[in-house]
């Protein structure tokens, strides 16, 4: 699906972003709020992660066809020269970074959903060509991804994902001993074409799961509306 970009030409408030949205409604549409309906939250929840994991599909897609170019490429020898190192770089960041907070529950916002509690739904006999049971691979999938946002990519760790070290170069040349003292740095963005299809295959898994779920709040949402409510807001959206 086609993403849309917004020219902002006010100070970026709530205020803003609302009017904003507004603009964007289809027709005969309008924005509501539901304080006083339990099913509410969850559903902009689970919206909220699904739109997310729908960014992070597109991302890891893309990891995934650089990967398939470097294997059918020349990028075969330890070293050598990246023409998209840095476009590599900004998929991956932003892949992990977009996942893990889709996932994040901080104070005062809505709940999201549980990952290891959608992955119990999995039937435990569902494995992969070497035996190996789906499940498994797709939790273990998940934590690297959260690992790497929290020792990696958000914070500074010391983890194996990177390493930085000094180096001194010498040169000995007219009886002078010449010096210096340099740093290398070896950082992990990326992972193996395995880890990308797992990856693939668990964005798939838990967007089916979102959207069964926001489905079933959709209807209990409405099934908590009097009918007078409902009358009310289409007026309003000017559906008559």
């Amino acid at each position: 699906m086609k993403q849309k970009s917004i020219r902002l030409t006010e100070e970026q408030t709530t205020e803003a972003n609302i009017n904003m949205l507004k603009r964007a409604l289809p027709e005969k549409a309008i924005i509501v709020e539901f304080e006083e309906n339990p099913y509410f939250k969850e559903f902009l929840a689970y919206f909220f992660t699904a739109q997310n994991l729908s960014h992070v599909q597109n991302l890891v897609d893309k990891l995934a066809e650089l990967h398939i170019e470097n294997e059918q490429g020349e990028a075969k020898a330890a070293f050598y020269e990246d023409p998209n190192f840095y476009i590599k770089r900004s998929f991956f960041t932003s892949a992990i970074i977009t996942y893990a907070r889709a996932f994040n529950s901080p104070k005062g916002k809505i709940k999201k959903p549980d990952v290891k509690h959608l992955l119990k739904q999995l039937p435990d006999d569902l494995v992969f060509d070497d035996e190996r049971k789906i499940k498994e691979r797709l939790l273990t999938i998940h934590e690297k991804i959260i690992t790497l946002r929290n020792k990696f990519i958000a914070h500074v760790e010391d983890s194996h994902f990177e390493t930085v070290r000094a180096y001194i170069t010498f040169n000995f040349e007219n009886n002078v001993l010449q010096h210096s003292l340099n740093g290398m740095y070896l950082g992990t963005y990326s992972l193996s074409g395995e880890e990308i299809q797992e990856w693939i295959m668990l964005n798939a898994y838990l967007q089916k799961k979102l959207l069964d779920k926001q489905n079933e709040l959709t209807d209990l949402f409405f099934q908590k509306l009097s009918k007078e409510e409902l009358l009310r807001m289409a007026a309003a959206a000017g559906a008559f």
